[in-house]
């Protein structure tokens, strides 16, 4: 099977945030492994409002400064906002995997278990460039990334992508033990 599965990220960029978790949670007389938000993004807002805090206590600091960090802070609430209402759920009552919106209430993605062939652990590098403007030269910078998708017969489907190898590695393992599949490391 490894030689059919495509191996190119699903993600166009690697975002780890927010971080998603892993958690099993009994419903109706089932089981559902549910993705959901973790703390991570709670610890970021916490570093970002402490940040805006210390910075404005400055005398030098330029309002640009203050407003980008702001600015900053406010992408990072958007993009968690959306992530917070959006679930990742494999039900073992129903024997799907399927996505789906909190906040409208609505499932996205439904996926039979049985069409499931495996579990991808996809690693890659994500490269992002900084240019300086003191001396307009490039620097790139490197993160170790993985996803984890569902291969299916014709497609994969994207889970989570982050850079946390154990915390992946364990999930893959146990959604392949859910779902009687094979993970496939590449």
């Amino acid at each position: 099977m490894r030689n059919r599965i495509d191996t190119t990220p699903i993600h166009s960029t690697y975002s780890n945030s927010p971080s998603y978790i892993l958690e099993p949670i009994e419903k109706n007389g089932g089981l559902q492994f549910v993705y959901k938000q973790g703390n991570s993004t709670i610890f970021i807002y916490v570093v970002l409002v402490a940040t805006i805090l210390f910075v404005s206590l400055l005398d030098d600091v330029s309002p640009w400064a203050i407003a980008i960090i702001i600015a900053i802070g406010m992408g990072i609430y958007a993009i968690s906002s959306y992530f917070k209402n959006q679930m990742f759920i494999f039900s073992t009552q129903e024997n799907k995997f399927y996505k789906f919106n909190k906040k409208s209430q609505e499932r996205s993605e439904e996926i039979a278990f049985s069409t499931i062939e495996a579990i991808q652990l996809l690693y890659y590098i994500e490269e992002s460039s900084n240019s300086n403007d003191e001396d307009d030269v490039d620097r790139y910078s490197y993160i170790d990334a993985y996803e984890l998708n569902l291969v299916l017969k014709n497609r994969r489907v994207n889970i989570v992508a982050h850079s946390d190898y154990k915390s992946m590695k364990k999930d893959a393992d146990r959604l392949a033990h859910l779902l009687n599949v094979s993970v496939e490391e590449v």
